[in-house]
């Protein structure tokens, strides 16, 4: 069997139950950990670009624009998610937010010879010796454009938010914790403490 085969057979879909979002104030990056939001259902991370086609003598050149992002995020609203609120407050405020993508099935080996396929692709440099409990992410930073809460009679209240990122998001390894990956179902928590750049892709 070739290795194209070998791939092909071994090959399995991916669920979104397996990919989860945390936030953080930009502000706060030095004195707290991103947090995930309760109760996540689904986002959507969708990018375009602008090409536009001019005649020359020779033909057609194209030329591309910037990279741009259709960030949507929706869950259900927790009671005293006080993320939620930070969140709220800060499309009010037009404060700056960080987001990790994080795909739970996607991790760096400790001590391993085996590189991560994906990051092999993306070029990320800690896809091997990377750590245990780090899993791949795409890190963003953007401006939270709209804040709605969907308020049923008979559902629970559902909250959606779409994002204007800045730039280009950045492709890593983000650390996540045991008791995390067990309950990444659930309104919990938040990851790891620590004290980084603002601009620092880790959490």
């Amino acid at each position: 069997m070739s290795e194209a085969q070998e791939q092909t057979k071994q090959l399995e879909a991916k669920q979104g139950i397996h990919s989860i979002l945390l936030f953080r104030l930009l502000k706060d990056a030095s004195s707290e950990a991103a947090t995930k939001l309760a109760f996540q259902t689904e986002h959507e991370v969708g990018k375009s670009r602008d090409v536009d086609g001019q005649k020359t003598k020779d033909g057609i050149i194209q030329s591309v624009g910037a990279l741009e992002y259709d960030f949507k995020a929706t869950s259900i609203l927790a009671k005293g998610d006080t993320l939620a609120a930070k969140l709220e407050k800060a499309m009010e405020d037009g404060e700056l937010v960080e987001i990790w993508d994080i795909d739970l099935e996607e991790t760096s080996k400790k001590n391993s010879d085996v590189e991560n396929g994906i990051a092999k692709v993306w070029s990320i440099e800690n896809g091997i010796n990377g750590g245990d409990n780090k899993y791949l992410a795409t890190y963003y930073q953007g401006y939270i454009s709209s804040f709605s809460a969907k308020k049923n009679a008979e559902e629970n209240i559902e909250i959606e938010m779409e994002f204007a990122i800045n730039g280009t998001g950045k492709k890593g390894f983000a650390t996540l914790t045991n008791a995390q990956k067990e309950a990444v179902q659930y309104a919990f928590k938040d990851t790891t403490s620590e004290t980084k750049k603002e601009n620092s892709f880790e959490m």
